[in-house]
């Protein structure tokens, strides 16, 4: 991990990659949830 001189860049980034594990899990829910509707109706 390079260090940065303006800490506040790696927050951003730390922010950035958090909300893109939560999306990347909401989508993959999302999905079940759609398959399971298929399944069930």
């Amino acid at each position: 991990m390079e260090y940065c001189p303006d800490g506040r860049r790696g927050d951003v980034n730390l922010i950035r990659n958090y909300l893109k594990a939560r999306a990347v899990i909401g989508l993959q829910r999302h999905q079940n949830y759609v398959i399971a509707d298929l399944i069930l109706s």
